[in-house]
């Protein structure tokens, strides 16, 4: 069976190979686009031509506006002066942990093309909330954040500034759009923004002879509104990856937004299967603790790949993230390379455990007659860090 991203390259005939260099596949993230740029390779590497341009959505919409997305830490302390406008005492160490939800949830709010001032004067009112925005689960999460901040009963000095200037916090909005579009700096809901309202409202000056959006899955409304815009200009086509079973049965919700879209844009290219209702092998091992569990996935999955298994049809999907190194410790790198997705905390790294013994030792130290003591206890983690051995003798 062939994969979603050979289905696309199925589309294309060794004639039309030329003109690709005047397309553009748009993927969901970098990592789609990889996989369709091999599928091509695949196909016609044997073949002279230029490649398409083969982007993820938000490196679409940055070419397609003409900026770049800022740095999260340069957005902040832009919304930092902002407030300290308000507030002249609030310092940044204090604001960057709301200011960090402030600004995921100016990011949501455009992607969704809400009204910022509505969302933060109705969030103690949840009825209200309902009756603007109905049932959406998107507002929901961005209210369901600040209402568990709000109602923690130790009202901190943080939380009380935070209170203090809430009802202003749609105003900011607008102040701090004002203030990047002067400096050119962006965030990416911003951006999803202002292409939508350039291309629902404005002929615009496009790049490429044709656009293809490839293995979306529930749009936000500003993607809603682009998609829409260039497939109703003739400059876009759409590919959908998705089983046939959540496109045949109604009562599934994992296909309402599909479904939608197939109605909305009916000359979509589907690609579906039956994967799903074919019968499923399930082998369940029991084995004590979690490194043992580490141990024995590397194990079953060296067996796959040696008994010739196709490493990009083979996958292992962790409970824990913390099981990550172990797992690849456990792998024989040597016969087989691996493609790590997940993220990994930098609690869990050996780099966070020695800054923190540090501190933790800086901290405890004591000055007596002196000179400098510490405890055994308190070396005893900074020592058998594994960046402390590295400068200590055989």
């Amino acid at each position: 069976m062939k994969s979603f991203h050979e289905n696309i390259v199925a589309q294309f005939e060794s004639d039309q190979l030329s003109g690709l260099k005047n397309h553009c596949f748009v993927f969901p993230t970098k990592r789609g686009g990889i996989f369709f740029k091999r599928a091509l390779l695949a196909a016609y590497g044997e073949q002279n031509f230029m490649l398409p341009a083969i982007l993820s959505i938000e490196e679409f919409v940055q070419r397609m506006t003409g900026m770049t997305i800022t740095d999260e830490l340069t957005l902040l302390f832009h919304l930092y002066k902002i407030y300290q406008t308000k507030d002249s005492d609030l310092e940044f160490d204090d604001f960057y942990a709301w200011g960090k939800i402030i600004l995921k949830d100016y990011d949501e709010i455009d992607r969704y093309l809400a009204d910022a001032r509505k969302i933060y004067s109705a969030l103690q009112d949840i009825k209200e909330i309902d009756n603007v925005f109905g049932y959406n689960d998107e507002f929901r999460d961005i209210i369901a954040r600040y209402r568990t901040l709000t109602e923690k009963q130790e009202k901190t000095k943080l939380l009380t500034e935070f209170l203090k200037i809430w009802k202003e916090v749609g105003a900011v909005y607008e102040v701090y759009q004002e203030e990047l579009a002067k400096e050119e700096k962006a965030y990416g809901g911003m951006l999803y923004r202002n292409l939508a309202n350039i291309l629902s409202q404005e002929s615009f000056d496009h790049s490429f002879e044709q656009y293809h959006f490839c293995g979306f899955n529930a749009l936000s409304k500003a993607e809603e509104i682009i998609f829409d815009a260039l497939v109703k200009a003739d400059k876009a086509q759409l590919y959908w990856d998705l089983d046939s079973y959540y496109l045949e049965e109604k009562q599934e919700e994992a296909g309402d937004f599909l479904r939608d879209y197939l109605i909305k844009w009916p000359k979509s290219v589907v690609f579906d299967a039956d994967s799903l209702k074919e019968a499923k092998q399930v082998t369940i091992h029991a084995v004590p603790q979690n490194m043992a569990q580490a141990q024995l996935a590397a194990q079953k999955v060296t067996e796959l790949l040696d008994a010739g298994a196709r490493p990009e049809e083979t996958a292992v999907v962790l409970a824990d993230e913390k099981l990550l190194v172990p797992l690849l410790y456990s792998m024989p790198m040597q016969k087989h390379k691996v493609n790590v997705t997940m993220g990994y905390p930098m609690r869990a790294t050996v780099v966070f455990d020695f800054v923190l013994s540090y501190l933790e030792l800086v901290r405890k130290a004591r000055h007596r007659e002196g000179q400098l003591v510490l405890h055994v206890y308190d070396l005893r983690p900074f020592l058998s860090n594994a960046y402390t051995s590295i400068f200590q003798p055989e």
